[in-house]
C-alpha cells in the first residue's frame, strides 16, 4: 500500500493542534499537506490528493465539511478541538467523522487508522457494486445478443435458402447468377457477424481440457500481428488450466491486437502469467463456488495512451469501438468477453490516461475448475457425423420459423422426398404416429412449446430406428450437447445452406 495523503487544514483562530512533522513521525506512511485556505483546501480535496483530513474546530470546518462533500464524499474528516463543546456537536452533525480533543491526542493514530480503514471498506464496497452492476449490465447485452443472433440466422437462412433455389433455375452465364452468389457471401458476412454476438452471449462451457499456460506461447507467436514486438514471461511452473485451447488463443490474440492497436507509432507489448491466490471477495467469476480461489492470470500490457473511464465502462460492449467507421465491427472484446465468462474467468483493465493499459484475464485453476466436457465429450462441438444414405421417402421438418419451413420443404420436395412439416412440438408428435412413419426427422433445437432434444427423445421411444438431424444457431446447454454428441446425430449451424441439407438427408458429408 502507497503512501497516504493526510490534508492538515488550519485557521488562525482555533487551527489545528497537531504537526504535519508530528504525525509523519508516528507513522512513516503518512504524508502531510497544511492549508490554511478554504479555496486551497477544497481545491486538494477535489484532485484527490487527499485521504484524510484533519481540521481545527474553526468557523472555516463547516466549509470545508461543505467542500469535502462536493468534491471527495467519502473522505474521513477528524475534528480536533480544544473540548466538546457546542460547535463540536454541530460539525458532527454536519458530516465529521471523529471529533478528538487535544487532551487525547495520543489516540489520533488509531483513530486515524480506524478512518482510514472504515474508508477503505467502502470504496472496496462501492468497486465491488460497481463490477456487479457492469457484469449484470454486460449479461443483460448478452441475452439480447442471443436472442437477436436467434432472430438473425432464421432471417439470413430464409435468405440463403431463397438464392439457392433460385440459382438451381439458372446457368452461370446470367447476370442474376452473379449477383445471387453475391447475396450468399452477404448471408456469410453476416453469420460471421452473428457468430461473433453468440460468442459474447452464450453461457456454455466450451470443450475443454488441461492446458499448461506456457504451451500458449509458441502458437501466439506465430500468430502475431506483422511487425508486432512481444516481450513474454510464461513460467513453466503455473498450474494448468481447463480450456478449450483454440477459444483461448482467440482471446488472447484480440487482447494483444488491441495492445497493438494502441501504439500506433510502435511499441513494445508485455504478454505475462502468473498464479494467485484470490479471498471470495475478490472472484468475479460467473460461478464462484466452482472456480476456487487459485486462479492464473494472463495479463496483457501496452505503453500506449491508456483509455478514459468512459472507454473502459464500454470496453466489451458488442459493436463498441473507437476505430474511425468501417475500420472494425467492434466485435473482438466482445468475443473475448463471452469466452473468458464461458471459462467460469473473467477480464480485468487497468489504465490511466498518457500510462498505458493493462487487460487481465483470470482463468481457475484446473484442480479448482468443474470440469467440463473434455476433448471429446459434451461441451464442444457435436462431431461431424455421416448418416447412411436414405432413400427418396418420407421426412418430417420440424421448425418453428415460417420462411425456413416453407424453404425446407420447397428444397427437399425438388430432390424427390415428400415433406411434412411441422412448429412445435406436439404438431410433430401428431404427424409421427406410428414407427416407419418418416425416413428422417431434421429438427430445431428450439422450439415453442420445448427442445428439439426432448422431441427427440419421444420419437425415438416410438421409433428405435428414426434418423435425426439437428439444427440450431447456438449449442447453449450441457443437456442438448452430451446427447448429440452421444448419437453422434448430424447438426447443421444456421444459416445452413439447402445444399448441406440435401448432402446430410442423401448421405453426403
Amino acid at each position: 500500500m502507497g503512501d497516504r495523503k493526510i490534508l492538515l487544514f488550519s485557521e488562525a483562530a482555533g487551527g489545528c493542534a497537531v504537526s504535519g512533522g508530528a504525525i509523519e513521525l508516528l507513522r512513516g506512511d503518512f504524508r502531510c499537506a497544511a492549508e490554511g485556505d478554504l479555496a486551497a483546501a477544497a481545491a486538494a480535496l477535489g484532485s484527490g490528493a487527499c485521504d484524510l483530513v484533519l481540521s481545527g474546530c474553526g468557523p472555516g470546518a463547516a466549509e470545508l465539511l461543505r467542500a469535502r462533500d462536493l468534491h471527495a464524499p467519502g473522505v474521513p474528516v477528524i475534528i480536533i478541538c480544544r473540548t466538546i463543546g457546542d460547535a463540536a456537536v454541530e460539525l458532527m452533525s454536519q458530516g465529521a467523522d471523529y471529533c478528538l480533543t487535544e487532551a487525547s491526542l495520543l489516540r489520533l493514530p488509531k483513530v486515524m487508522d480506524s478512518a482510514l480503514a472504515k474508508r477503505a471498506a467502502t470504496l472496496a464496497r462501492a468497486a465491488a457494486a460497481d463490477r456487479l452492476a457492469k457484469a449484470a449490465r454486460l449479461d443483460a447485452l448478452g441475452r439480447m445478443a442471443r436472442a437477436m443472433a436467434h432472430d438473425m440466422n432464421n432471417l439470413l437462412g430464409a435468405i440463403e435458402g431463397y438464392a439457392a433455389l433460385s440459382l438451381r433455375k439458372l446457368s452461370e452465364t446470367d447476370q442474376l447468377w452473379s449477383d445471387l452468389n453475391e447475396i450468399r457471401k452477404a448471408v456469410q458476412r453476416g453469420a460471421a457477424l452473428n457468430k461473433a454476438l453468440l460468442a459474447f452471449g452464450r453461457k456454455q462451457q466450451a470443450g475443454r481440457v488441461p492446458l499448461r499456460p506456457e504451451a500458449l506461447l509458441a502458437p501466439l507467436m506465430q500468430k502475431l500481428p506483422a511487425g508486432l514486438r512481444m516481450e513474454a514471461d510464461v513460467p513453466g511452473s503455473l498450474p494448468e488450466v481447463l480450456a478449450a485451447q483454440g477459444q483461448l488463443e482467440f482471446l488472447l490474440l484480440q487482447l494483444i491486437s488491441n495492445a497493438a492497436e494502441a501504439m500506433p507509432a510502435g511499441g513494445l507489448v508485455k504478454f505475462s502469467a502468473v498464479s494467485c491466490e484470490l479471498r471470495a471477495g475478490e472472484v468475479l467469476s460467473p460461478d464462484p463456488a466452482a472456480a476456487g480461489g487459485r486462479f492464473v492470470r494472463f495479463s496483457v500490457a501496452d505503453s500506449g495512451e491508456g483509455m478514459s473511464p468512459e472507454t473502459v465502462e464500454r470496453l466489451f460492449e458488442p459493436f463498441f469501438t473507437t476505430r474511425e467507421k468501417g475500420q472494425g465491427t467492434g466485435l473482438g472484446l466482445a468475443q473475448a468477453y463471452g469466452i473468458a465468462r464461458q471459462h467460469n474467468g473473467w477480464l480485468e483493465v487497468k489504465t490511466a490516461r498518457g500510462a498505458g493499459s493493462e487487460v487481465s484475464l483470470y482463468l481457475p485453476a484446473a484442480a479448482a475448475a468443474v470440469p467440463g466436457a473434455e476433448g471429446g465429450g459434451p461441451g464442444q462441438e457435436p462431431p461431424a457425423a455421416v448418416p447412411p444414405r436414405a432413400p427418396r421417402g418420407r421426412v418430417l421438418v420440424v421448425e418453428d420459423d415460417e420462411d425456413l419451413r416453407n424453404i425446407a420443404i420447397k428444397a427437399l420436395s425438388s430432390e424427390g422426398y415428400t415433406v411434412s412439416a411441422a412448429g412445435t412440438i406436439a404438431a410433430a408428435l401428431a404427424l409421427f404416429d406410428r414407427p416407419g412413419a418418416y425416413a428422417a426427422v431434421f429438427s430445431d433445437l428450439k422450439l415453442p412449446d420445448g427442445n428439439g432434444v426432448d422431441l427427440a427423445r419421444r420419437l425415438l421411444a416410438l421409433d428405435p430406428g428414426v434418423r435425426l438431424i439437428f439444427a440450431s444457431g447456438a449449442l447453449n446447454d450441457d443437456d442438448t450437447l452430451a446427447f448429440i454428441y452421444a448419437g453422434r446425430y448430424p447438426f447443421l449451424h444456421k444459416p445452413y445452406s439447402m445444399d448441406a441439407l440435401g448432402k446430410l438427408l442423401g448421405g453426403g458429408g
